[in-house]
């Protein structure tokens, strides 16, 4: 991308938060843990000499110039959040040692909350809550959320007690559970969610179709 392609995909990103407050949403989330905003992020993929490159503050434009394009659509007060890729499992990417200084560099860009996700390589390294360690390791004033994993109420209660993360976040589990968090708080049935993360719910959406639990469909 050229430095001006960069300037028009932020714009649009900011085009798009405006709308989805328009559309009555309570917030928006900028997804920065892979795919275009994620590769100008890690020191693996981004290898550009501008402005857009080169140091963690260069690297982190990006994400600075859509919040600042998006205040002005939305005002000061819409919730922008950012989630971040801990860990990017390869030699020269961002890790445990260096992610702290790139949620703290996004934090500057305005941010109401970092969520904290990585990889299937590093999430294999650990049974539930599979990146603690890394939101962990944060020091920022903004919320931390954890995502990832979440599959034990009780767990769970001692990770917030003990924070950071400040927060956690579930998909899976509420494809399986919608009423979930609602069970948890009534201190109903199992203290662990029915999802086995088997990934099966994914395959109606790379279809185009519906995305719904298939532990009990037919194989």
């Amino acid at each position: 991308m050229t430095a001006q392609e960069v300037e028009e995909m932020t714009g649009q990103f900011a085009q798009a938060i405006r709308r989805a407050k328009t559309a009555g949403f309570d917030g928006v989330e900028i997804y920065a843990a892979g795919y275009l905003l994620g590769s100008f992020l890690s020191p693996y993929t981004n290898t550009r000499a501008d402005r857009f490159g080169g140091s963690l503050e260069n690297r982190v434009r990006v994400i600075a110039d859509i919040i600042f394009k998006a205040r002005k659509l939305v005002g000061g007060h819409f919730p922008i959040l950012a989630k971040l890729n801990c860990d990017d499992g390869v030699e020269g990417g961002t890790n445990i040692d260096t992610f702290p200084a790139v949620a703290a560099q996004v934090e500057k860009a305005g941010v109401a909350a970092i969520d904290v996700i990585g990889p299937s390589a590093v999430r294999d390294l650990e049974p539930e809550s599979y990146f603690l360690k890394y939101a962990r390791k944060l020091r920022v004033e903004a919320p931390v959320i954890l995502t990832g994993g979440n599959r034990n109420v009780d767990r769970l209660e001692q990770i917030l007690q003990a924070g950071p993360p400040d927060f956690v976040a579930m998909a899976r589990p509420l494809i399986r559970e919608p009423d979930l968090p609602a069970r948890w708080q009534a201190r109903q049935g199992d203290p662990d969610a029915a999802c086995i993360s088997c990934n099966r719910c994914m395959d109606g959406f790379r279809q185009g179709k519906i995305t719904r639990c298939r532990v009990n469909e037919a194989s």
